[in-house]
């Protein structure tokens, strides 16, 4: 999923939320999608924005449409710590917590 966040410009990875509770309901969500991953011996620590598109789905009524890699680097000790950094020096007020996803298949 990161590799595909990350740099993949047609993503098949996707966020739907059945609501979001935005500021600026008149302009597209933008959010903040942070994580962890591993691979061969390898940990890396990312950030990516996350672009939502109101939807027509009466049960999920927003869905990302777009990423933007943001930032990576060697795997950082305090996770929630970095997400709350990025999110900061990137203005971002909703925040994907990856402690809180659950995952469907496709």
């Amino acid at each position: 999923m990161a590799v595909d966040i990350l740099l993949n410009p047609k993503s098949q990875a996707r966020f739907e939320f059945r609501t979001l509770e935005i500021e600026e309901p008149s302009s597209p969500p933008e959010g903040l999608y942070f994580n962890s991953t591993s691979f061969a011996d390898t940990s890396i620590t990312f950030s990516a924005k996350v672009f939502f598109e109101q939807t027509d789905d009466s049960e999920w009524q927003y869905r990302s449409n777009r990423f933007e890699a943001l930032d990576v680097r060697p795997k950082v000790e305090d996770l929630e710590e970095y997400g709350m950094g990025q999110a900061t020096a990137c203005d971002l007020k909703l925040l994907i917590d990856p402690r809180n996803m659950t995952f469907a298949p496709l």
